[in-house]
């Protein structure tokens, strides 16, 4: 199973817990600016459904090596991150994954590599239970 589909079960999983709210945390760039939509024979010659973008711009997602899912837990609001691998024994964080761990620990967070939305769930359980979070 691939790295995303296991992104998507996990995501379904953990939506509907009370006590934690959770998204995803995109990485990587984006392009952004005002799109223009060109005819063909102009300077450029577009295809049909190009796009360019005039005064083009990168937007930087999150920063490199930031988990796959982040959220909060209540009741007292701590930092939760998830970052997700598959079951493939070359799937390991890479150094800025491991940077990024390291930083949400030692600011009192909880970070966890997690491989199936089953065990993201155990983990969880063990999080409220810990915290005396009703969890449903």
């Amino acid at each position: 199973m691939s790295e995303s589909v296991i992104l998507q079960k996990i995501l379904l999983g953990i939506g509907a817990l009370n006590g934690f709210r959770f998204w995803r945390n995109n990485s990587g760039l984006a392009w952004g600016g005002r799109p223009i939509h060109l005819k063909p024979g102009q300077r450029y010659v577009a295809e049909h459904g190009d796009l360019l973008l005039k005064n083009g711009h990168p937007i930087k997602l999150a920063q490199p090596g930031a988990a796959d899912i982040i959220g909060i837990g209540a009741p007292d609001g701590r930092f939760v991150a998830f970052e997700v691998k598959t079951d493939d024994p070359r799937s390991v964080q890479t150094p800025e994954q491991i940077s990024f761990q390291a930083m949400i620990e030692k600011h009192g967070g909880f970070y966890a590599v997690v491989r199936s939305k089953e065990e993201a769930l155990a983990i969880l359980k063990n999080l409220a239970n810990n915290t005396g979070q009703n969890q449903q």
